[in-house]
């Protein structure tokens, strides 16, 4: 295995990616005989700890599908264990169930998923380890955090043309999938269109899936539509100097690994925490999405872009985050190249994962 180190890393991603087996994913090394390598896309530590011989702790780790409190006293950490035990029952007796039906319906003695998920040797953690809350793990979670953010390439054409225009500040919106955008009937679109007109000056990056044609004329000059942007190249070009997010995980990171100040309007899952985290940091705001109003965004836009202590320590957090004396591309290809080297002997670890 030690040739597969002087290889390509586009080959050693795709080679990653053909061996590491998702812990929600397929039975493929049930198929083939091989050991799993778990790659979940959370940074949740909790949705692997039973299946990796791990203990739990809701009394002092906020579950992940919550704003989490700004006190954790007896009666939050209640509610948290009872969160944290309904999740575990949810997925034992209703998702599991549900993808072991999905699955057989297509392929004849294939393994349960609960059962698939707890041969994995190791979880290659999308975990950023200097961001997360301080919680004990074990040596089978790899934090691979920043997995897949490469170094930015060039723009497309379209948007240098419009970065050459005078606009003194960009701002990139991005709400995931979990968020779509498929009118500009909804107030959330009616407020980013309200205030790129009270912005004038501002260029807006707005990703929405509308079709350009059904939109022509009703948005303002300055804003850029498109259903999709190479939000990684974009965020590390140095022309955005806000980010307007849902919060999700993969796009805080990128945000972070490349200095971007945010302001962020959760709704949904882990991105109360992922936000939380950004606010706590000093490295960005937070604003609900039943404060939401043209007023509200713009006031936040403007503060955060007006208020450098935003931008420095963003660009602090990005500089100690990237200083690591290993890319998460290299841990994670060094962790599956060490499941293949000791295939023979990790069985022996079996009695832990029961």
């Amino acid at each position: 295995m030690n040739n597969v180190s002087q290889l390509p890393i586009v080959f050693i991603i795709f080679l990653i990616m053909l061996l590491v087996i998702s812990i929600r994913g397929t039975n493929l090394s049930n198929i083939l005989y091989i050991s799993a390598v778990a790659s979940p896309t959370s940074n949740i530590l909790s949705s692997v700890e039973c299946i990796m011989g791990s203990l739990t702790y809701p009394g002092f780790i906020p579950n992940s599908l919550r704003d989490p409190p700004e006190t954790f006293g007896y009666l939050n950490r209640m509610y948290n264990y009872m969160l944290t035990t309904y999740e575990f029952l949810f997925k034992r007796y209703y998702s599991d169930p549900r993808i072991d039906s999905l699955i057989q319906s297509r392929f004849q003695n294939i393994t349960s998923v609960s059962r698939l998920e707890s041969t994995a040797v190791v979880v290659l953690m999308n975990s950023i380890t200097l961001l997360e809350t301080p919680e004990p793990q074990i040596w089978r979670v790899v934090n691979v955090g920043g997995l897949h953010i490469t170094a930015p390439k060039i723009l497309p054409e379209f948007l240098y043309q419009h970065a050459n225009r005078t606009y003194e500040k960009c701002v990139l919106i991005s709400f995931g999938s979990n968020l779509k955008l498929d009118s500009l009937d909804n107030f959330i679109a009616q407020t980013i269109i309200t205030v790129a007109q009270l912005l004038p000056n501002f260029i807006f990056l707005w990703k929405v899936d509308i079709q350009k044609p059904a939109i022509e004329g009703l948005i303002p000059e300055n804003v850029i539509t498109s259903d999709w942007f190479p939000q990684n190249d974009i965020l590390g070009s140095g022309m955005v100097d806000v980010l307007f997010t849902h919060g999700g995980l993969l796009t805080i990171q990128e945000a972070m690994w490349h200095g971007i100040p945010m302001l962020g309007t959760p709704n949904y899952g882990d991105q109360y925490q992922n936000v939380h985290r950004i606010e706590k940091l000093g490295i960005g705001k937070k604003l609900y999405l039943e404060d939401l109003n043209p007023v509200s965004l713009k006031g936040n836009l403007l503060a955060i872009i007006h208020n450098e202590r935003y931008k420095q320590r963003a660009t602090a957090i990005a500089k100690t985050i990237r200083d690591e004396q290993i890319t998460p591309q290299r841990k994670a290809l060094w962790t599956v190249e060490w499941v293949l080297r000791n295939y023979g002997t990790i069985q022996l670890l079996d009695d832990l994962n029961e």
